[in-house]
């Protein structure tokens, strides 16, 4: 299986590959000997790749978001989630991004830009849990944008 999602992730549109050439790998008979949740994981895998360079490269917000939402059906992988999140409000993603987190805390391509830097979104600061969580107390206190 390991093999079959590294074929698959060398056919990224972004890389040269093509949609089209990623659904023909999908449906090549080879694949016809994989388990069901195998062949649904294959299938969530190119569309987290789609959603990827719909959000990124097409800036496609909406496409993105249908299709690792239709990807996140089949299976809950990390970065079907960082597409979602990436295309929802910023509390919502707090919550996705933990999430992601969770299916993959040792993953340093998801861990270090959210924990570390946060969350960007329509250019507000980073989003922080402890900044959110912080008393407003004080006559001047001004709280940091991710919060009410």
């Amino acid at each position: 299986m390991l093999v079959r999602l590294a074929m698959l992730r060398n056919l990224r549109t972004e890389w040269g590959g093509s949609e089209q050439q990623q659904l023909d790998f999908l449906h090549r008979p080879e694949h016809e000997s994989l388990r069901d949740e195998e062949r649904r994981e294959l299938t969530a895998r190119q569309l987290t790749q789609l959603a990827h360079w719909q959000l990124h490269f097409a800036n496609d917000t909406k496409a993105a978001k249908r299709t690792a939402q239709a990807s996140l059906a089949l299976l809950e992988t990390p970065y079907a989630l960082l597409v979602l999140a990436h295309t929802s409000g910023p509390f919502k993603q707090v919550k996705i991004l933990s999430r992601a987190l969770e299916l993959a805390p040792h993953d340093l391509h998801l861990g270090l830009p959210t924990l570390l830097h946060g969350w960007r979104a329509g250019g507000q600061r980073p989003l922080s849990s402890r900044a959110c969580a912080r008393p407003r107390t004080g006559v001047n206190h001004t709280p940091p944008t991710c919060c009410p």
